[in-house]
């Protein structure tokens, strides 16, 4: 598409979207429980979700923040502070940083490539694929999946040359649609570097008052995790039926030199990753003990925050030959600010949505509580996830994530359902668009190889997607209520 139509067509969905606020805003009628506010937040976030899908993500979240302020459910001072001024946006900066920063001295790749290169493996074909699989779900653990998505393409091209397979062949298609497949998979695990995840934390935390810690998170994500990577295993040897045969000749060795040896900035970053790890997991170990309990109280009171902004503003301030370990201008022009600007709007958006001068959210209630009110709490919990697994395929996990102010309210209604543990639940299906190029990037990214085929995907990534629900209401669900009884 040449750069004029392209325009024309970018013209011609704002105005669609202009229009779609203009309607609700002024046009529709309305009724109680919801207010003209509350039409007027359904207008923006009807035309944000619009032209966030066909127009582009950064100056449309902007647009969307200026216009909630128009709608006056709540004071414009509000509106900036539930948007912008949101504790989870710097937190998602300095995530972004610090995820940088492991890239550029080249820590994520090493980790990457610890487990591939270790002598157990050699001359054993499933389990060089299971080891190199693995390593993907651990590093998308800590880093964005696109960055794990190029990071890992480029390391399976270096394996698919060194034993002699071809475009076409079974097991590369298999591979790197994988690779597409696991980063995502590793998103829902763990807060860092997530925003879908970080969201959904947020908006537990808003709504139902429940801090949801690191550490809970993980707990219950690397539960669910280690269940889809069996389950995952079993699909990629069973029903995708690779010829694995020819990585039996894998030179782990000539994968080994590519990683130079750890200079003082490499470490200098993983001794600040140690340690953000251990702040983030200790303080309710510490709680827990009686001799301990005031450290652990102390550091909680940090919160997540504090320890990433504190490792971030160490690494830029120590200097090796005299260069910044993390330099903070290079960093931010590296940063992925339109995730950033949709983080703010999301929150904000999420914060209308339940705000009582809209009325939105007794509408959703009202409404859906009389179609859903005979369902049982686990038929409404697999729908919810089913809907989230569905929908994320088709938009943004980030936009698939405010799912939660539609589904959990709804869910209020229903006796039995755990809400906080359904919350988490959103948060990881959101980040599993597994099955089309439009579900996220790195599966984007994957499909314009020609490595893979779009129809590949498709096909697999629902299996694959079906996995992931499996392991969210079997395992992810029923944890999460355990360790947040409701």
């Amino acid at each position: 598409m040449s750069a004029d139509s392209k325009s024309k067509k970018d013209l011609i969905n704002i105005f669609i979207a202009l229009a779609v606020y203009i309607v609700f805003q002024f046009l529709l009628p309305y009724g109680e429980p919801l207010t003209k506010a509350g039409m007027g937040v359904l207008g923006v976030f009807f035309a944000t979700i619009y032209l966030w899908t066909f127009v582009g993500i950064g100056w449309p979240s902007v647009l969307s923040v200026a216009l909630l302020a128009t709608t006056q459910v709540v004071s414009a001072g509000v509106i900036f502070q539930q948007s912008y001024g949101n504790g989870m946006v710097p937190f998602l900066i300095f995530c972004f940083v610090f995820s940088y920063a492991m890239g550029e001295t080249g820590l994520s790749r090493r980790m990457a490539l610890w487990f591939i290169t270790r002598k157990f493996v050699k001359g054993k074909p499933w389990l060089i694929m299971t080891v190199f699989f693995f390593s993907i779900l651990l590093v998308s653990l800590f880093v964005t999946s696109s960055a794990v998505g190029a990071m890992f393409l480029a390391i399976a091209e270096q394996m698919f040359e060194n034993t002699g397979y071809k475009e076409g062949e079974k097991l590369p298609e298999a591979t790197v649609s994988s690779i597409a497949w696991l980063a995502q998979a590793g998103q829902g695990m763990t807060p860092m570097s997530h925003a879908v995840t970080l969201l959904v934390i947020g908006l537990i935390a808003s709504t139902l008052g429940v801090e949801v810690s690191v550490l809970k998170f993980m707990m219950v994500g690397i539960a669910f995790g280690a269940v889809f990577f069996i389950l995952f295993m079993l699909v990629f040897r069973f029903v995708m039926r690779p010829d694995v045969e020819r990585m039996r000749n894998l030179d782990i060795e000539y994968l080994k030199s590519t990683v130079p040896p750890m200079n003082k900035r490499e470490k200098a970053v993983t001794v600040a990753f140690v340690l953000l790890i251990v702040t983030w997991i200790c303080p309710d170990i510490l709680k827990a003990i009686p001799a301990t309990n005031g450290i652990g109280t102390f550091i909680a009171a940090m919160g997540s925050y504090v320890p990433m902004v504190l490792a971030v503003g160490l690494l830029a301030a120590i200097k090796i030959d005299s260069v910044p370990v993390v330099n903070l201008t290079e960093a931010s022009k590296k940063l992925n600010w339109n995730s950033v600007y949709m983080m703010a709007t999301l929150m904000l958006l999420a914060f209308v949505i339940g705000h009582e001068n809209s009325g939105v959210t007794a509408f959703l209630t009202l409404k859906a509580g009389s179609l859903m009110g005979g369902l049982s709490p686990l038929a409404f919990v697999a729908i919810g996830i089913i809907w989230v697994l569905i929908q994320t395929n088709f938009m943004s996990n980030t936009v698939s994530g405010v799912m939660f102010s539609v589904i959990v309210p709804i869910g209020l209604t229903i006796a039995g359902v755990n809400p906080v543990a359904l919350g988490i639940c959103i948060a990881a299906a959101a980040n599993f668009g597994l099955a089309t190029p439009a579900a996220c990037p790195v599966v984007g990214m994957v499909a314009g190889t020609p490595w893979v085929r779009p129809k590949y995907l498709l096909t697999y990534g629902w299996a694959v997607s079906l996995v992931a629900f499996i392991s969210l209401f079997c395992v992810a669900y029923p944890l999460a209520s355990s360790i947040f009884p409701m």
